[in-house]
């Protein structure tokens, strides 16, 4: 009987405890329709830091990426892609926008690359075949010479959109600037001559007669000569800029097809497909002082003033020959995609750019012994002592990470990451991202905040929980006391 009366009033006594306990519990939550975490950012370090390695070159490079350019994807590495509907040929370089414009011969367009990112960032619609390109710094002009249509297109670089078609002489292709006054210098094969458009009003002024099959031409600040390879009568026409008269032919090897300027040395790199070699001329006497074995069908040619490099593309090894023009020595041999042709040098990142006619691909040279700069990742709001995870694709895994802050040494490229913690109460404001080392460290800070799968929990849901968990405590209480008093 006492024990029935306990229970009358044990049970309305737990009931009013577990009320008074739900209205004055300190429970805390977050608001299901808000966030403390703040947005992801990615601060560039303010001080100059020193590489971690030595930059200066201790070989001519290797290729550091593969550009894709069918589905704009860039790869670590050499990669020689099967599928190819593009067929890069010729590349020109920027300055001013740092961007690399690539001729696409097998779909009549030009891609324009962030050398910064190494991305496709435009396509422009040209004439038929185009062929090569070419740069002209005091408008900012891109010339493209268009081998199926007889024409020029003329594309502004600072808007990418074609202002003017020019008509010229019969399957243009070489293409090159004089400074000096403002002239751009077409070789028409079809037509065996060179059509000199003045750029200041982009009207032809002059088709010079030169030799057989016309294609590679380079121009000489220090003469203010222009070098046409004649590919079908094996010389070189010499052309005075000033009066525009031929007035000089040299014997060039076999099939001369490009050429390429020095003017630490005043030489001429001219590539002579038929015989696998390079004839080098000194344009101060205009003499061939040497003949330097490559690899098979050598196409294009350029130079890299940085470390004095000549860089050879060959068509039929499917290779980049690296000549150092201090010595004329062949140093490397560099594997790249399928059927390299045209090649253009990036002087804000010393890349070298090779396109791959038949794999539709860029290969991204850049030398082995780079500068590499710190990456470094900071935590924001996880308890002391919590492990997290960074992993940077293409690099290796540093495991788990137990302090706040975590540094790769990295060199100039564009990476991407994931983010992750092991505890599954917090996640990262961000947990993936991408962001690019130039020339310098930088810094990338992540905020953590409570999961989204926690803080959903209604305050109601939980303060049921807490009632609950009270009501059993005091119920379990009253049992003990009623135990006692039997």
């Amino acid at each position: 009987m006492k024990g029935k009366v306990f229970w009358k009033k044990a049970i309305p006594l737990a009931i009013v405890f577990l009320f008074v306990v739900v209205a004055f519990s300190p429970i805390y939550v977050h608001s299901n329709g808000t966030s403390s975490a703040q947005e992801h950012s990615v601060e560039y370090s303010p001080q100059t830091n020193s590489p971690s390695s030595n930059s200066s070159p201790s070989s001519a490079g290797q290729v550091l990426y593969t550009l894709v350019l069918s589905n704009n994807s860039l790869l670590n590495g050499n990669v020689v892609n099967t599928f190819n509907e593009l067929s890069p040929h010729g590349a020109a370089y920027d300055p001013a926008n740092q961007y690399m414009y690539v001729i696409n011969w097998g779909s009549d367009n030009v891609a324009v690359i962030n050398s910064i990112t190494d991305t496709v960032v435009q396509s422009i619609t040209v004439g038929y075949y185009p062929w090569d390109v070419a740069y002209d710094p005091a408008n900012q002009y891109m010339y493209v010479t268009n081998d199926g249509s007889n024409n020029v297109t003329v594309i502004d670089s600072t808007t990418d959109k074609v202002v003017q078609t020019i008509t010229v002489g019969s399957s243009p292709v070489g293409v090159a600037y004089d400074p000096a006054n403002q002239y751009v210098y077409v070789t028409n094969p079809g037509s065996e001559n060179v059509t000199v458009i003045d750029s200041t009003t982009d009207k032809v002024i002059q088709n010079i007669y030169v030799g057989s099959l016309p294609e590679g031409v380079a121009y000489d600040p220090a003469n203010q000569y222009v070098y046409v390879a004649n590919g079908a009568s094996n010389n070189v026409s010499v052309i005075n800029s000033a009066t525009d008269k031929v007035v000089q032919s040299i014997a060039a090897g076999s099939e001369p097809v490009a050429v390429a300027y020095d003017p630490a040395n005043q030489y001429m790199y001219f590539t002579n497909s038929n015989t696998s070699k390079v004839t080098v001329i000194n344009s101060t006497t205009d003499t061939v002082v040497q003949n330097i074995a490559v690899g098979s069908l050598p196409q294009g040619v350029a130079y890299d003033p940085a470390n004095r490099y000549v860089y050879v593309t060959n068509l039929g090894s499917n290779n980049v020959t690296v000549i150092d023009s201090t010595t004329d020595k062949v140093v490397q041999n560099i594997a790249v995609g399928s059927g390299p042709e045209g090649v253009a040098y990036d002087p804000a990142n010393q890349y070298v750019y090779v396109a791959n006619s038949g794999s539709g691909s860029l290969s991204i040279i850049g030398n082995t012994s780079e500068a590499t700069y710190k990456a470094t990742f900071t935590e924001s709001d996880l308890p002391s002592g919590t492990t997290w995870y960074v992993n940077i694709t293409g690099q290796p895994s540093p495991g788990p990470i137990t302090v706040n802050s975590y540094s790769f040494s990295l060199t100039n490229g564009t990476y991407s990451y994931t983010i992750q913690t092991a505890n599954k109460t917090y996640e990262p404001s961000v947990s993936s991202g991408s962001f690019t080392v130039k020339g310098s460290s930088i810094a990338e800070t992540v905020t953590f905040s409570k999961s989204s799968s926690i803080s959903s929990i209604s305050s109601i849901e939980i303060y049921a929980i807490v009632g609950v968990v009270a009501a059993i405590a005091a119920v379990a209480g009253a049992v003990l006391v009623m135990r006692k008093r039997k």
